[in-house]
């Protein structure tokens, strides 16, 4: 801005529309720990409770923040993120000096990154531990540089990668931060990052150079409200039709089709499908004063045979011999 100020935003995923939407607009001075804490402290008294998490990049300003302001939250890190940063500190990787049987070239280089995705994308604990030997392994005899211009050296990747990444395994790891809601899939905040970017486009063709605070803030929060309403009457025109032969059930995705996007229909149709399948599978008899249950063949809905029935079915109750 013509002020000098900084721009950013709190943005959020609609887990309707499955889409970016900002939720504050912010200017900072500079990004250093007091500036970012009365930007979070705004943040809170404008929420009506804690966000049960945030996703940001390895920024440790911005994670000391959300840790002092919002104690009940979980701090993530955007995944999309760790791998590009750890893509560039593995470009700088060599042999080490203690160890010249080691050749780090193209081929090395690549086989620790793919040893460093697996790690990220592991399903379960126990397949990450041991994807995590295999990975120190490869990192055995490898040094990268850290730090920034004249402050930077060189150090032992294995060790760098266990003091500064393992030790916050829950923040970046897919297995330890699968059981929060919304983050089954959702796991970068690439769409957060393509709304921001759109919002800046925008801003820079509505404007020449630099513009005041009040002219940007008039022109994005109208953007923000264009876009909301874009979202509100794309969703109201493309609600999701599902068919069914029971008219109990097809309204029963109607109320759904209000409050989930294309996505989640799917998901709650499959959950559907799946209960439908198991009340045909499974019955539940009475007979001679117990109650039973019986798997049917075929779906079909078929009479038990009791003790002393001529019936040739092979289906009987417990009394039967």
């Amino acid at each position: 801005s013509q002020e000098g100020y900084k721009m950013s935003a709190f943005s959020y995923t609609n887990p309707v529309s499955n889409k970016g939407e900002i939720a504050m607009l912010i200017f900072l001075a500079d990004e250093g720990a007091e500036a970012l804490e009365f930007a979070f402290q705004s943040f809170k008294k404008a929420t009506v409770q804690d966000p049960s998490c945030f996703m940001v990049d390895k920024d440790f300003t911005e994670l000391l923040t959300i840790a002092k302001v919002f104690p009940n939250s979980t701090p993530l890190l955007c995944q999309f993120h760790v791998l590009k940063w750890l893509r560039s500190l593995v470009s700088t990787a060599r042999a080490s000096a203690a160890d010249m049987g080691v050749t780090v070239d193209i081929e090395k280089k690549s086989i620790i990154m793919d040893g460093i995705r697996s790690l990220l994308y592991a399903g379960t604990k126990e397949d990450a531990q041991a994807k995590s030997a295999k990975l120190q392994q490869e990192m055995m005899g490898v040094e990268v540089r850290v730090g920034n211009g004249d402050k930077s050296y060189y150090t032992n990747l294995g060790e760098y990668f266990l003091k500064n990444w393992e030790a916050c395994a829950d923040k970046w790891k897919t297995c330890e931060r699968r059981h929060i809601p919304g983050l089954e899939e959702e796991n970068t905040n690439n769409k957060l990052e393509r709304l921001w970017r759109s919002m800046k486009d925008y801003l820079k063709l509505m404007t020449s150079g630099s513009s005041s605070i009040a002219k940007a803030v008039r022109i994005l929060v109208d953007y923000a409200e264009a876009v909301l309403v874009d979202s509100y009457t794309w969703d109201l025109r493309h609600d999701m039709r599902i068919a069914h032969k029971d008219p109990k059930i097809v309204e029963e995705y109607k109320h759904a089709a209000k409050e989930l996007n294309d996505r989640g229909m799917v998901k709650f149709k499959t959950s559907v499908d799946l209960l439908l399948k198991r009340e045909r599978l499974m019955e539940v008899e009475q007979g001679e004063g117990e109650v039973e249950t019986v798997v049917r063949e075929n779906f079909v809905k078929k009479p038990v045979a009791t003790e002393g029935d001529d019936c040739p079915s092979s289906v009987h109750s417990q009394g039967a011999k």
